[in-house]
């Protein structure tokens, strides 16, 4: 046996390579490797593939006003963003990026959809919920504006929030 505690080396055994038939025909009588072990069917193990790879996001719908300036439409997207990018730092994240592939505009529509993403994913479901939950209160139509987000643009008649998938 090994004296682990010396910080010394171990001699390493290099044992034979087992051979296995994964064909879906039956398997032949006989042995196909060089030892006989019992097999013991464990029952099958269940877990979620979605986590840091997969992180929750937050989706704003931004329902512009017929009249919105472009200039300043801009101005007031980056100003909303910048303030749920403060918030989720005041609520222990690291901030918001700005998904530009899963974000949109319908013009036809007026509607600007954008995704963020939390840079920080632990706990990023419940902040994101805090931060959807101003939009998602009695209204976020201006002039009343939750405290939280004041900066709720004049270019927007509305807007919503909800936490989603970063796969939807």
């Amino acid at each position: 046996m090994p004296d682990h505690n010396s910080g010394g080396w171990s001699p390493i055994d290099i044992l034979p390579p087992l051979r296995s038939d994964l064909s879906p025909e039956q398997p032949s009588t006989g042995s196909y490797g060089k030892a006989e072990a019992p097999i013991s069917m464990l029952p099958a193990v269940h877990f979620d593939l979605t986590g840091a790879d997969n992180p929750p996001v937050l989706r704003l719908t931004l329902y512009l006003r017929p009249d919105a300036d472009r200039t300043q439409l801009t101005l007031d997207v980056l100003g909303l963003i910048a303030c749920l990018d403060q918030y989720e730092r005041e609520l222990g994240g690291k901030g918001l990026t700005w998904d530009k592939q899963q974000s949109r505009a319908e013009a036809e529509r007026g509607v600007v959809e954008l995704v963020l993403v939390p840079n920080n994913p632990a706990r990023a479901r419940e902040r994101l919920a805090r931060l959807a939950a101003p939009a998602t209160t009695a209204t976020a139509t201006n002039p009343a504006v939750p405290a939280p987000l004041a900066s709720n643009g004049q270019s927007f008649a509305r807007w919503e929030a909800r936490v989603g998938s970063n796969a939807a």
